[in-house]
């Protein structure tokens, strides 16, 4: 193979791919990146089996070849090259078990990269029976970072590491759940489609977030059974779907209330993270009273001390108490886009709602806390 890289063009890509490489994973061929030089059409991909992330790359290439690299080298190297300018040549004959890699511009570096059969390296799964939908970058970007909050990032029960893509008509709700919260978003796709659920497993949710880009760039969503594919100019990201039932999250979802109050996101936020240095890992409960058109927040802790704060809230019902997680709280303020939050309530006892004034797409579900 002989193809020359732009230090900028193979930053960008092993910037991307290694989200899916597994780097500790006892199979020699998952700790390398699959590079496909052609002229035109090369590409870089990464992969832990689960998760495959595909990245275009800008090349000159005079001799074509597939072949697996180690992705923490070429990383290193690439990284330390001073000069943002300088382009790097990877050459020789795969079968040898090694080529050539040379840093052409203000530094010079040559040397030798180890190097495994593309035969070796997973091929990426058939997508049969699909179902395909389109939307804006920004707009899957804006409620994935809305609902990924509430997933559970380790649990025996898979189906709470995971978000929802519950497809139905002209629109897909995203919803997570760690069981304790939940976060729930409606987005238009258009078109109208039967019923249809997928489950993406929280890491490839965490790796879109963090290589989609954020503008009106059209992603190609593809759902089989088993896989999801979502696509871009320039990247593709492909996950195994997590094969068990997401719960019913309808019912979940409080449908009538006896109460609510509105606060100003920002001072509610603030309060928060104040009253929050009195919580400790293990118990992290602040309680909430409201009583006419304030809210004060508190916490105690037998080690750290205890501290309240204040806020002006739109309220004008009975003084009521309730507790919650400070830190379940914090995550759902931080996805309420607007100026203020409603804050919708049954009883102390029951969960509450959090959401933009007058807005039925978007939501947070949280469980209160003993008193």
């Amino acid at each position: 193979m002989k193809a020359q890289f732009t230090k900028e063009s193979l930053s960008h890509a092993l910037q991307k791919v290694r989200g899916a490489v597994d780097e500790q994973t006892p199979l020699p061929i998952l700790t390398n990146v699959m590079i496909e030089a052609r002229d035109g059409k090369s590409r870089m991909i990464g992969t832990n089996l689960d998760l495959r992330i595909t990245v275009s790359l800008t090349a000159s290439v005079s001799d074509k070849a597939d072949v697996a690299v180690p992705a923490k080298t070429l990383g290193d190297l690439v990284s330390r090259l001073a000069d943002p300018d300088s382009s790097i040549v990877l050459s020789g004959d795969t079968q040898k078990g090694h080529i050539q890699v040379t840093a052409i511009g203000k530094q010079k570096f040559t040397g030798q990269l180890p190097v495994l059969s593309k035969d070796d390296y997973p091929k990426a799964a058939k997508i049969e029976g699909e179902v395909t939908l389109s939307i804006p970058s920004r707009n899957l970007l804006s409620g994935l970072r809305r609902t990924a909050v509430a997933a559970a990032m380790q649990d025996g029960r898979r189906y709470l590491t995971g978000v929802l893509f519950d497809l139905e008509g002209s629109d897909i709700k995203l919803v997570a759940t760690d069981s304790h919260r939940l976060s729930f978003v409606r987005l238009s796709v258009g078109g109208k489609h039967a019923k249809k659920e997928f489950l993406v497993p929280i890491r490839a949710v965490q790796e879109l977030i963090r290589c989609m880009p954020d503008d009106e760039t059209a992603v190609s969503m593809t759902f089989t059974d088993r896989v999801a594919v979502f696509s871009t100019d320039g990247i593709s990201i492909q996950t195994q779907l997590i094969a068990e039932k997401f719960p019913n999250y309808a019912q979940v979802i409080p449908k009538e209330f006896e109460l609510d109050f509105r606060a100003d996101v920002t001072q509610f936020m603030q309060a928060l993270r104040l009253v929050s240095v009195f919580t400790d890992s293990q118990n992290p409960r602040i309680t909430i009273k409201l009583d006419s058109s304030t809210m004060k927040i508190s916490a105690v802790s037998q080690d750290r001390g205890q501290g309240d704060a204040s806020v002006d809230v739109k309220y004008s019902g009975e003084p009521m108490e309730m507790a919650f997680n400070a830190y379940y709280c914090i995550d759902a303020l931080s996805q309420i886009l607007t100026p203020e939050v409603q804050v919708r309530i049954i009883t102390a006892k029951n969960p509450c709602v959090l959401r933009s004034p007058d807005d039925n797409t978007h939501l947070h579900v949280i469980m209160p806390m003993r008193i």
